[in-house]
């Protein structure tokens, strides 16, 4: 029988038991409000009282900016050939410098790409733009236009 007693002391000391204390979001002054705080020393809930001559004071929330953030590839292309006027595309071309892996000199590399475009914007041959990577337009078309750099 003494065991059963020794165990049901145990369980209780395991479980604390914490008193649940209204905190109002404001309060006005010259009255006193009890606030719960967790103390982490002690890592248990500790209860202070404001004194009558402070004022809690209720924090507007901050506003929150839906950014959308693009994570897709962007380059800067050259355009070669300008077929926005009987179509909507053109097509550029994307030099790039990759380092050559043996003798590690920078080598050229060029590559062309068909990209999607407003007819509404003039554009000349040798004309430098910005493009995006995009969702597959057409069997070839993979890009679209962004702005002028």
């Amino acid at each position: 029988m003494a065991d059963k007693k020794v165990e049901k002391k145990v369980i209780e000391k395991k479980t604390p038991i914490v008193k649940k204390v209204s905190s109002p979001k404001t309060s006005i002054k010259g009255t006193k409000t009890n606030v719960v705080k967790k103390d982490p020393a002690l890592n248990k809930k500790v209860v202070k009282k404001i004194k009558s001559t402070e004022k809690r004071v209720k924090t507007p929330k901050k506003e929150v900016l839906e950014v959308r953030i693009s994570h897709r590839r962007k380059l800067k292309a050259t355009i070669l050939k300008d077929n926005s006027k009987s179509f909507k595309f053109l097509n550029v071309e994307v030099i790039r410098y990759v380092a050559h892996p043996l003798y590690k000199k920078l080598v050229k590399k060029r590559k062309k790409y068909l990209v999607s475009c407003p007819q509404d914007i003039d554009f000349s041959v040798g004309e430098k733009i910005l493009i995006e990577e995009t969702s597959p337009i057409s069997k070839r078309i993979n890009f679209r236009y962004i702005s002028k750099v």
